[in-house]
């Protein structure tokens, strides 16, 4: 009986990688190896709702996310979409597609230390690279000191017991500590609660609260904003 057990076994764990792997739904509005350190266990927090907003003042175009591809799904591209996103506001001109195609992907959905390693590899100018926060972290005021100095960041957040998606944070909206994000995702621009955000970001694959920057201050930095 060992086989179909292990049988059984494996295709849950595929099961599970590929659900992962997966980027997060759309919104409801109408280079080092990451060492084990990405969580084995399903998120039960709150799901942070993407709020669809008007594109700020002076904001790069937000990039379409291609479609998911492989046979469940399993090959998200939210990962990509958030570096082209992110290299809008350096002034290149890249699609998600053209990311994909330079190898800012993997089978069970882009990892930090994929988009760190492409940028590294492709943009090496940019210097940006791939960063976590200590649990205990005053994240909220570390994205506020990020934006201040000009330098949007990508990270990666949980959607669902298993599922995460890569967005692209532009912007705060409020004082003190309960404003919202402002974000780049699926070609637009959305708000979403840091009350909801913060512990789905904290939860994330990547270890706590994954991120990518660049040293480099991008040429947009006016259209970054904390207010």
């Amino acid at each position: 009986m060992r086989g179909p057990v292990l049988v059984v076994r494996a295709l849950t764990l595929a099961a599970i990688a590929i659900a992962i792997a997966a980027c997060g739904a759309n919104d409801t509005t109408g280079d080092d190896a990451d060492n084990g350190e990405a969580s084995t266990e399903a998120y039960t927090g709150t799901i942070a709702t993407l709020v669809r907003t008007p594109a700020p003042p002076g904001m790069p175009g937000s990039w379409d996310q291609p479609d998911s591809e492989g046979i469940l799904g399993q090959n998200g591209y939210c990962g990509a979409t958030a570096a082209a996103n992110l290299l809008h506001f350096y002034g290149k001109e890249v699609s998600p597609r053209q990311a994909i195609d330079a190898g800012c992907w993997s089978w069970v959905g882009t990892t930090a230390t994929d988009l760190a390693r492409y940028f590294k590899k492709s943009f090496p100018e940019l210097g940006c690279y791939r960063g976590r926060m200590p649990w205990d972290a005053d994240a909220l005021q570390n994205l506020r000191n990020a934006l201040a100095i000009g330098k949007p960041v990508a990270v990666q957040f949980m959607t669902g017991a298993l599922n995460a998606h890569w967005v692209t944070v532009v912007g705060v909206h409020g004082e003190g500590e309960h404003p919202e994000l402002v974000v780049m995702t699926w070609g637009h621009f959305a708000k979403v609660k840091w009350d909801d955000f913060k512990d789905a970001w904290r939860h994330a694959w990547g270890g706590y609260y994954p991120y990518v920057m660049c040293e480099a201050v991008s040429p947009n930095a006016k259209a970054l904003f904390i207010k």
